[in-house]
């Protein structure tokens, strides 16, 4: 085959590819839109910062209802690889109208917090949690993660059990995973290190943004909304790339199982049964293991779980809270 045949069949693939992409998306643009048609962005609060001893300088924003005192039930959010605080955005204000203090944290590298010297390893995430616990002294909160977020959450308790034990009321995880040793997710892990071939960021044409955002439907359920698979992307591409494919690659090491046994907080665990990133039997895993742990099963939902049901994921952190 000549080389113009082979362009002409490689544009008639790719052709092809879109235009199955638009029909498969387009059932989407009908389906109810959690996010109410907005960008998640969490509340205004107060911005502190905290310097790590590799060097890192990680962000907090602490936002409180009105007139809240001090006194006030907390729930400290972390969010999930490529995403940042914003996107625990609908969460945090349905926990503000609720009267519950909210902090959200964005993750070393993601949102503005910036790189220390130890990379991204679910291990050091852990660390930097138990030194934003002792350098803002938080206690008695509830600490939720989501996914990477989750995984941060595990090692903290695991591996800063004093620490955590003294600060933490209860733990919440949503959609995450206490190891990644499983063949399967090593080679999902070598295929989310790779560089993307579409510029998320500047997806213009109709082609390309059809096809990024079949990509992004796989990270939801059966019915996510048009509007959520585009800013499924826009968060996704305020991830700077190198940040991206350091901290997917260093999640292969991640690997709590052994100490969830010591785990001896209060926890709650959800997670959708189409999610194909940390499937449902990965949470099934955790909730065995941690001692009275209680694993809530949300059926088609995906791993976006903290759009989807933010709702319901809302009112569970609100009794936690208060509790």
């Amino acid at each position: 085959m000549s080389w113009a045949s082979r362009a002409l069949a490689a544009t008639g693939v790719a052709a092809i590819a879109a235009f199955a992409a638009r029909r498969n998306i387009a059932k989407f643009s009908d389906n109810p839109d959690p996010l109410g048609g907005q960008l998640p962005k969490f509340p205004t609060g107060i911005a502190r910062s905290v310097t790590t001893g590799d060097g890192a300088v990680l962000t907090t924003v602490t936002a409180s209802p009105t007139n809240a005192t001090s006194s006030a039930p907390m729930v400290v959010l972390v969010h999930g690889l490529t995403s940042n605080v914003d996107d625990w955005g609908p969460i945090a204000h349905r926990l503000i109208a609720q009267g519950v203090r909210v902090l959200g944290i964005d993750q070393r590298g993601h949102g503005s917090s910036t790189t220390g010297s130890d990379g991204y390893g679910a291990a050091r995430l852990g660390a930097d949690l138990a030194e934003i616990f002792e350098t803002l002294d938080l206690r008695d909160v509830v600490l939720a993660g989501h996914s990477m977020g989750g995984m941060a959450a595990l090692s903290f308790l695991v591996d800063h059990s004093t620490i955590a034990n003294d600060r933490v009321k209860s733990l919440a995880l949503f959609a995450t995973a206490a190891t990644m040793s499983d063949l399967r997710y090593q080679a999902g892990l070598r295929l989310g290190s790779l560089p993307v071939s579409i510029d998320l960021a500047e997806a213009a044409t109709s082609d390309s943004n059809a096809l990024a955002q079949l990509g992004a439907a796989a990270t939801f359920g059966h019915e996510p909304s048009s509007f959520m698979l585009d800013a499924a992307l826009a968060s996704f591409a305020r991830c700077p790339e190198p940040v991206r494919l350091a901290a997917t690659r260093a999640l292969a090491d991640h690997d709590v199982t052994p100490g969830l046994s010591r785990i001896t907080v209060p926890t709650l665990i959800a997670a959708g049964t189409r999610d194909l990133l940390t499937p449902f039997a990965e949470s099934e895993l955790i909730a065995n293991a941690i001692p009275g742990a209680r694993l809530l099963r949300m059926p088609g939902v995906g791993h976006q779980i903290i759009w989807e049901q933010n709702e319901e994921l809302a009112k569970l952190l609100v009794e936690m809270a208060e509790a």
